[in-house]
């Protein structure tokens, strides 16, 4: 019998304080679909392609008070099909305050890494087709 294989990345759930603010931001801003909610037990269940994945991201109620500095997740990065995408996200965000971290180039990839509103770190990022080895940051 062959090895089992894991296909690809299903969906990544994210504890927040403000379940609110936080579905306004991924929704609003990112663009991403509300798939489902549940109220009663603080979900939202979120997708870029909902037509082909129910929820990719998956927002619940319940985060732990901990320091802003805490290192918690070490970031979700969002897939865009073109740099002109990843450049409008760059203005959008731009526009609405939010504080980047890094605006990048990895070789095989460009990234604007940023913060969510209770300060986990995101990245919107398309790929360049280059082969290039990780880590590598320009």
């Amino acid at each position: 019998m062959p090895a089992p294989a894991i296909a690809r990345l299903g969906h990544v759930g994210v504890h927040c304080q403000d379940l609110e603010t936080q579905k306004q931001f991924y929704h609003e801003v990112l663009g991403l679909q509300i798939t489902d909610e549940d109220p009663g037990l603080g979900m939202v269940f979120m997708s870029a392609r909902p037509d082909e994945e129910h929820h990719e991201f998956l927002l619940c109620r319940g985060r732990n008070v901990a320091d802003r500095d805490a290192l918690l997740l070490q970031q979700v990065s969002f897939r865009c099909n073109s740099l002109e995408d990843v450049i409008g996200f760059y203005e959008r965000l731009k526009q609405r305050g939010v504080q980047f971290d890094m605006v990048v180039s990895h070789g095989n990839a460009v990234g604007v890494y940023f913060r969510d509103p209770e300060g986990n770190r995101l990245e919107v990022y398309c790929a360049t087709g280059l082969n290039a080895r990780q880590p590598y940051l320009e």
